[in-house]
């Protein structure tokens, strides 16, 4: 199965259609300049296969950045897929994979040219879906060993997302499925030499998802997703130097998730996903360090969904995603205040 199947699986939206029809058929790169009048614009960017696509990215200069994602193989499989910005030319970068099964990339997170972090997961010989790990060093991406919490047939975990404040800090987030046959919140520490399994709690014994993490320093992060009870609510937990506590966060609609979060400081992070209210429409949230409020946003046609998120300010930030039009998806980006 590839990644964007498993993407679909995970949530009842209609919108992850619309995500899935932007990145399966080429790679889209866009990128906006602070100071120019035409905003944003479409970048050339390379493919490898015939169904490439970037899930995130990271920049620590107009110079320099960092994307990761997956493309499929002649025989339908997908690997990892790493393209870099010099500042004119966007080039991929030779990746590593696990085994010769599915791998893929999620999430990315540099905090130099010479240093980032990439997660995401692949599928061992075994057939089971494993957490995936791989650091550049400025010249070579190499796959460093993180841990599982499932065992045996069935087994799957999986990092969702990656977020670094020095080369021996970062937080990934993901989901694993437990005995009793439901996801449950996963979370791992990089120390700079070994990934580490840290205690997250969960709403339930049911689907726990946590598919966005921003972290300012090492005892600073907030991670989000969603749950499911009976319809997905949202999920937002932070982490303060010793513990993951669950945060009470708004809902909108029959459903809501969150897939994304940036944040500038403790007091100050926006989270973005989507809602649904006879369609699919966009949600963002921001939190002031203690509570979570829903702060209003556009959407474009019947249906809208946030996939990602970043501030530069504490009152600047970009999220983009997708809508679907008459005849096919099409990009979401919205700029405006947390």
């Amino acid at each position: 199965m590839g990644q964007r199947g498993l993407r679909l699986t995970r949530s009842g939206s209609v919108a992850r259609f619309a995500i899935a029809a932007i990145v399966a058929a080429s790679v889209i790169v866009v990128h906006a300049s602070a100071v120019s009048a035409s905003g944003w614009a479409t970048v050339g960017s390379p493919n490898r296969g015939s169904g490439d696509g970037l899930q995130a990215v990271s920049c620590t200069s107009s110079i320099n950045c960092m994307a990761v994602g997956s493309y499929a193989t002649g025989l339908g499989f997908d690997r990892t897929l790493v393209e870099s910005w010099n500042g004119s030319t966007w080039t991929i970068a030779s990746s590593r994979n696990q085994g010769t099964g599915e791998n893929v990339l999620d999430g990315v997170s540099c905090t130099s040219a010479t240093r980032c972090v990439a997660v995401g997961w692949y599928i061992s010989a075994s057939n089971r879906l494993q957490t995936l790990a791989e650091r550049w060093n400025g010249s070579a991406w190499s796959i460093t060993a993180s841990p599982n919490m499932s065992a045996g047939v069935g087994a799957l975990d999986r990092l969702n997302a990656v977020s670094c404040t020095s080369a021996s800090s970062c937080v990934a987030v993901g989901d694993y499925w437990n005995a009793t046959g439901g996801y449950q919140t996963l979370v791992e520490s990089w120390n700079g030499g070994t990934w580490t399994i840290v205690a997250s709690p969960d709403q339930g014994n049911t689907y726990n998802l946590l598919d966005g993490v921003s972290c300012t320093s090492s005892t600073s992060c907030v991670a989000v997703g969603w749950y499911l009870p009976n319809a997905a609510q949202t999920l937002i937990e932070s982490w303060n130097g010793s513990a993951w506590t669950v945060v009470a966060s708004p809902n909108q609609g029959t459903g809501s998730e969150l897939s994304a979060v940036s944040c500038t400081s403790s007091t100050r992070c926006v989270a973005v996903g989507w809602y649904y209210w006879n369609a699919t429409q966009t949600l963002v949230e921001s939190w002031n360090g203690s509570t979570s409020t829903v702060t209003a946003s556009p959407n474009q046609g019947a249906v809208s969904e946030f996939s990602d998120v970043s501030c530069t300010s504490s009152t600047r930030c970009v999220a983009v995603g997708a809508w679907s039009a008459p005849a096919a998806s099409q990009t979401l980006v919205e700029a405006g205040p947390a």
